[in-house]
């Protein structure tokens, strides 16, 4: 006999007193081919995409078939997705007179990366690009030294909608060498890019930009948020 779930059931079905019977009823009726016919648990169990632990079953547009995102959502209710831009690089090696004189130095070159979920940033040239469409924080920590007479320190974070600005005037330098911190939460279109530069004024082209291969001093990263 072909079992059949009526519209008038609302979830309990006839000789069927609750509605997990009526939900086991209607999963059983699940093939591997997914059409709606009397099944087994066993077989509807088999029919379904296997992925790994924790991982988020679903459909995008294209997709001909339910498959596993990179979302995961553990037990505890945390979540990580392997799929989502994010990057951390850092400058490995000192940068040497590259501003001082007013010059800006665009982009620093951030050549050593942490990590670069996405390969979205690019070590040689310095600069992100934004995979797709969204909201991004980034930041940015550049160690200037050698800074001499220099009296206008900035920082800035240029994206391709605007740049983020941070100057600091001071009458009379009493600094040698000083960190700059720069953050943001930037609107990026697809294919978008985002770049630091730093610009020193009021002495001679003597100012560097302070690396260390074991220990990051100079930073530029960022993720997507939403």
């Amino acid at each position: 006999m072909t079992q059949r779930i009526e519209y008038t059931e609302e979830m309990v079905g006839n000789a069927h007193p609750t509605k997990a019977d009526t939900l086991n009823r209607f999963i059983n009726l699940i093939t591997a081919g997914g059409d709606i016919l009397f099944g087994t648990a066993a077989a509807t169990a088999a029919a379904l995409p296997k992925g790994a632990a924790g991982a988020i079953v679903g459909m995008n547009d294209a997709d001909t078939a339910p498959e596993y995102k990179t979302l995961k959502v553990t037990t505890a209710g945390l979540t990580t997705n392997a799929g989502q831009p994010a990057f951390l690089a850092y400058v490995g090696a000192l940068q040497e007179a590259v501003t001082g004189n007013g010059v800006d130095y665009i982009p620093v070159i951030f050549d050593t990366e942490v990590f670069d979920q996405g390969a979205c940033y690019n070590n040689a040239t310095g600069i992100f690009t934004a995979p797709i469409t969204g909201r991004y924080a980034l930041i940015s920590v550049v160690k200037l030294i050698d800074l001499a007479a220099g009296t206008d320190h900035r920082i800035y974070i240029v994206t391709s909608n605007r740049s983020y600005n941070i100057i600091d005037n001071i009458a009379i330098n009493i600094f040698t060498n000083r960190a700059m911190l720069h953050a943001v939460f930037a609107d990026l279109d697809a294919a978008d890019t985002a770049r630091i530069s730093v610009t020193v004024s009021g002495g001679a082209q003597t100012v560097d930009v302070y690396g260390d291969g074991a220990n990051p001093y100079s930073i530029f990263g960022g993720f997507l948020v939403c």
